[in-house]
């Protein structure tokens, strides 16, 4: 019984996970091959690191791309032009799409997010692998954000009628609206509540020029632990609470759905 339960609230948090990251595809991660952007060549993987670090301050992405493989690729129609580029992060705001609401809610959360972002270099090893630049990276502490942005989904869903679907897809079809409420959690946090994470950044040398390897790792630490998927025990039995309420609610409407269809097919 116990394995089945464990089972089943994992089952849940995993269509959380995949809920969440439909409602923020801003924030969402990519992968593919390279390409080389313009700009003025960083000479070393120190200097990589601090055009690219920069660039996340100031949400200068510009920059951010001219020293990262942070490109993935751009897609095509049937006659060969181009319809979308995608990239490893920040796609909503890179991916070629006209700028309106769901832009500046991206840009707004995003600016947030990365306020309070500061880093030190600590090294830069040569391994057999390749180059890293060590980096030890601080901001906002955003742990909890995801999980209480998924109680909030949960409630939302028990709140509406029926098993909360029409809520649901309202939800991540206005964008602009759930990066509001996620918007409101961001903002929430405390700035002198932190998150230190040390990283390896792969570094490599292309036509004479450094950059860096965009990976779920980096993006991980400099948007301060956001993506994480264990949170504080607080947040944890937030988010189990508002799972067994949406699940009663579930469990209320099949008994009742079970009667209706009883009650049909008996001709009453």
């Amino acid at each position: 019984m116990e394995t089945m339960t464990v089972k089943k609230t994992t089952q849940k948090r995993t269509a959380l996970w995949m809920l969440t990251g439909l409602a923020l595809t801003g924030l969402a991660f990519a992968g593919g091959c390279g390409k080389r952007a313009a700009g003025e060549p960083a000479d070393s993987p120190e200097e990589a690191a601090e055009y690219v670090m920069g660039s996340l301050q100031a949400l200068d992405l510009e920059t951010f791309n001219a020293y990262t493989d942070n490109y993935v690729c751009t897609h095509h129609n049937w006659i060969g032009m181009p319809t979308e580029t995608e990239y490893r992060t920040f796609n909503e705001l890179l991916g070629g799409r006209r700028k309106g609401k769901r832009y500046e809610a991206s840009r707004e959360l995003n600016e947030r997010i990365l306020e309070h972002l500061s880093w030190e270099i600590t090294g830069v090893r040569e391994e057999k692998d390749g180059v890293f630049v060590d980096l030890s990276i601080t901001n906002t502490d955003m742990t909890d954000v995801m999980g209480e942005y998924m109680i909030y989904l949960t409630r939302q869903m028990s709140e509406s009628d029926g098993l909360g679907i029409r809520e649901l897809v309202g939800e991540i079809r206005d964008l602009a609206s759930g990066m509001d409420a996620l918007l409101a959690i961001v903002e929430e946090q405390d700035p002198k509540e932190t998150c230190t994470m040390e990283i390896a950044v792969e570094a490599w040398e292309e036509d004479g020029a450094w950059k860096l390897h965009i990976s779920d790792a980096f993006v991980n630490a400099f948007m301060g632990n956001l993506y994480t998927e264990e949170f504080s025990p607080e947040v944890e039995a937030g988010l189990a609470e508002a799972e067994r309420a949406y699940e009663e609610k579930m469990d209320g409407w099949a008994e009742e759905f079970e009667d209706r269809a009883e009650r049909f097919t008996e001709g009453r």
